[in-house]
């Protein structure tokens, strides 16, 4: 609402029929008659009723109040959906552009003090719930930075089951990597669980801890082997492609004696 030389007088002030606790306001200037909505906190600034003249600095008033209001409304509308720390709000409140600084920044303020909007329970709370979403440490710490959370407070939050977060985390990757030699399971699980945020000291042990049936191992080192001489026999024979199928499959990450093991057997049944 701007505010006008000279003022606009009231020509309706009444409680709204389809909403409870609001009241339209009809202002008319004279040229045209514009309504507001008000809460009470709006119409309660000053006595309104009909025939009076608001004066500029009423009028200003009101308008404030009433930016203040909208704003607030957002806020609160955007909290329904989830929580949000302090600075994430304002920075999602002004994004598009309808609210002001000052506005938004009265209405978190406002929130703040009602205890609607505190970052250092979401804080906690975001650390407790990367139990459940398998977060690591990492990763919380940064996405709270992001949302704009004081470091003082990041640095006080505690993790006391990073280990135990990793390996369910990791149970949830493997059955990906089944195919996977030992050697690229490993590679791949560490990429993974870096990913979701966990350290390297939390990663490593993790992944000292995973090993192979033998069998298994020789039965797909067999398979992989066949396909290796199927693609490379085009280009190579002789001790070239015995040599370059053995960098093919050291490179997967096969044991060098398992290798020369299944090629000899494999070149037995071959000749």
């Amino acid at each position: 609402m701007r505010s006008r030389k000279g003022g606009r007088k009231v020509v309706s002030f009444l409680p709204s029929a389809s909403k409870a606790g609001r009241y339209v306001l009809l202002l008319d200037d004279g040229r045209k008659v514009v309504s507001y909505q008000l809460g009470l906190e709006e119409a309660s600034l000053f006595p309104l009723y009909v025939g009076k003249v608001l004066s500029a600095k009423e009028e200003n008033a009101l308008a404030q109040a009433l930016a203040s209001s909208k704003a607030r409304s957002k806020a609160l509308a955007l909290l329904k959906r989830r929580p949000y720390a302090e600075k994430e709000l304002e920075e999602r409140l002004l994004r598009d552009g309808k609210l002001n600084y000052t506005e938004v920044k009265e209405a978190t303020r406002f929130l703040s003090e009602e205890g609607l909007v505190d970052d250092r329970s979401y804080a906690v709370d975001k650390a407790e719930e990367a139990a459940y979403t398998l977060k690591g440490k990492r990763k919380v710490l940064h996405e709270l930075r992001e949302a704009g959370v004081e470091e003082s407070i990041v640095s006080s939050l505690s993790f006391d089951q990073e280990r135990e977060k990793a390996a369910e985390d990791l149970k949830r990757i493997l059955p990906r990597l089944a195919s996977c030699p030992l050697k690229e399971k490993k590679e791949k699980a560490w990429r993974a669980l870096s990913r979701d945020g966990y350290e390297d000291e939390v990663i490593f042990p993790l992944l000292a801890t995973l090993s192979e049936d033998e069998e298994r191992v020789l039965a797909r080192l067999e398979i992989e082997a066949r396909n290796a001489y199927r693609r490379l026999e085009r280009k190579y024979n002789g001790r070239e492609l015995n040599g370059r199928v053995y960098e093919a499959l050291a490179r997967k990450g096969f044991r060098p004696s398992a290798i020369r093991a299944v090629m000899e057997r494999l070149s037995n049944d071959l000749s």
